[in-house]
């Protein structure tokens, strides 16, 4: 028994090192891509392009917090607010910041706030006034932690206040290893706005992100398409604007491209760094239908809006944050009617994009399965549910995925190993490709 456990923990240790070096590579990675790729000619002054119009609009103002926002080194919602807040969508269209800091809020939990019967809705300020615990709110260690004082700023705002908050659905099933979530927003009598949630705290959630990978439909894929088409079919709607973040980016291009007898209504689909479609499911003719009505926006250095194909028409969004965190719509720098734009992405989400879809177009359906399940089930088999409850208990969090690998099936294991390893041999050959270009 003594040597089965300490074959167990040798078989542990060698997966663990695997990992441990394949992060190393991937941080030496960010490292050298983000120096040998440096962006050239960076705007000196925001404040001359992006701000004439806030100068104008609080060449009066008394308040000090609205001519702080002068001197930052990025706008970002709050200053959005600001510019836009006292504007409804008559005076000025709904646009994509509009959309993006709707798809924020959805990662609030509005369960007990707004209604879910037919017909049934509250105005934002009110569901703001009625409900000021949403402002306590902690929706999880992604999601940035101002998103509560976000809502309840639109909420005060001429511009969201009259919005109607209507039909929020939220739902975890452990079962179907789904997270899914929605809302609709009614911006006028014959307008709405549908946002889906993109992945939230749950290690459910993540898991059924990466179901993508060997599924054709996920769960919460499914789900969306129902809601889309419910609430495209009220009588009164006339305009149909869909959009998310993250996860909630994927399920809006998937529901508007099953949308059925309601097309016409379709106005807009707003991807926000949202993970991809396997190339062949973007050829066929319902994601065609809709590639002329679909805005998709990515940060400079995009990973989670890399993962598979995407549509080749999207912009690219200058970011305040480094690698990952550029994720976060908090670090977008906005614009008065948009965003702030760059050229081209970076190098490295360039080469992430590159490397992954080559890594993953090589393995079968089933490889993918058995990679997913070895990199989950530890974590899934732990007493954990969240990232944050793993973060607060992270050595205890790591004894419990030990003992839960230690008992793996070997050959998952192995598999696991061999797809690692396949990894690192499409990275190293592609970032080769890339400093031998930069060079010339």
């Amino acid at each position: 028994m003594i040597f089965d456990i300490k074959n167990s923990l040798c078989d542990m240790a060698k997966m663990l090192c695997d990992v441990a070096k394949t992060l190393c590579n991937c941080g030496k990675l960010v490292y050298n891509v983000e120096n040998s790729f440096c962006k050239i000619g960076r705007e000196k002054s925001h404040e001359k392009n992006i701000f004439p119009d806030v100068k104008k609009r609080l060449k009066n103002a008394d308040s000090l917090n609205k001519i702080i926002i002068m001197k930052k080194e990025y706008a970002d919602f709050f200053d959005y607010l600001v510019w836009r807040g006292d504007l409804n969508f008559e005076q000025s269209p709904f646009n994509a910041v509009d959309a993006l800091l709707l798809s924020q809020l959805s990662y609030l939990d509005f369960s007990t706030a707004v209604p879910h019967a037919e017909a049934s809705a509250i105005r934002m300020k009110d569901c703001a006034r009625l409900h000021e615990e949403i402002r306590a709110q902690d929706a999880g260690l992604m999601i940035n932690e101002r998103t509560p004082r976000l809502f309840f700023e639109a909420a005060k705002s001429e511009r969201f206040g009259d919005v109607l908050m209507s039909d929020f659905v939220s739902k975890h099933d452990e079962a179907s290893e789904e997270q899914f979530c929605a809302i609709t927003f009614t911006l006028d009598k014959e307008t709405i706005f549908v946002a889906f949630r993109g992945t939230d705290d749950t290690l459910m959630g993540w898991k059924e992100d990466f179901n993508l990978s060997f599924l054709t439909d996920i769960p919460s894929q499914k789900d969306a398409a129902d809601y889309l088409q419910e609430q495209s079919s009220a009588p009164y709607v006339k305009r149909v604007f869909v959009g998310g973040h993250s996860k909630g980016g994927n399920l809006s291009l998937y529901a508007a491209s099953h949308l059925k007898n309601y097309g016409e209504k379709l106005c807009a689909v707003f991807n926000f760094d949202g993970p991809g479609f396997l190339k062949e499911t973007l050829e066929r003719s319902e994601y065609q239908a809709i590639k002329g009505k679909t805005f998709s926006f990515y940060p400079q250095l995009s990973i989670i809006g890399q993962l598979f194909e995407h549509f080749e028409n999207y912009a690219v969004v200058k970011s305040s944050a480094q690698f990952l965190s550029q994720h976060d719509p908090f670090t977008w720098h906005l614009a008065a009617r948009g965003f702030e734009q760059v050229e081209s992405l970076e190098a490295g989400s360039v080469y992430f994009h590159k490397t992954f879809n080559e890594w993953a177009v090589s393995l079968d359906s089933e490889s993918r399965e058995q990679f997913v399940s070895a990199l989950f089930e530890p974590l899934l088999e732990s007493s954990y549910k969240s990232l944050s409850e793993m973060s607060e208990n992270w050595l205890f969090a790591l004894g419990s995925v030990i003992h839960a690998t230690s008992e793996m099936d070997s050959d998952i294991k192995k598999e696991a190993r061999k797809v690692l390893q396949g990894l690192l041999s499409v990275a190293k050959g592609n970032f080769g490709v890339l400093i031998a270009k930069q060079r010339i």
